[in-house]
């Protein structure tokens, strides 16, 4: 009866270490540069409404440089983009620079990008 108990307690506390290996999630722990990478489409919002203008496709790569096209539109436009804080700052080819504001849903499925410069506007990015 004392050895059926000892291994019982063995075979628990390999069960509780195995749960607890279970509970820890890489995107927890990926870096905003990991997050972004991938497709997604944004809806701009002025006030809180959805303006209903057109939707941008982003597509965000390891290198550090994205595509943007609006949709059903032939054009793409190439930007490169840098994380600094909580900043998302994309350039343009003309070396023109954006600074927005991000954070990422706890899921990661969404991004969200505000601007200081402009405050009423807001870009809902949705992974695709």
């Amino acid at each position: 009866m004392k050895k059926e108990l000892i291994i019982i307690g063995i075979i628990a506390i390999l069960f509780c270490v195995e749960l607890s290996g279970c509970n820890s999630s890489t995107e927890e722990k990926s870096t905003p540069e990991e997050k972004i990478l991938g497709d997604w489409i944004s809806k701009t919002y002025y006030n809180g409404k959805y303006t209903g203008g057109p939707d941008f496709h982003y597509t965000f790569y390891s290198n550090g440089t994205c595509v943007v096209f609006i949709i059903g539109n032939e054009s793409r436009y190439w930007y490169s983009y840098v994380f600094a804080g909580q900043q998302l700052i994309t350039t343009d080819s003309g070396r023109n620079k954006y600074m927005r504001e991000y954070s990422f849903s706890s899921d990661n499925k969404q991004l969200v990008l505000t601007s200081e410069e402009y405050p009423d506007l807001t870009e809902f990015l949705d992974r695709q």
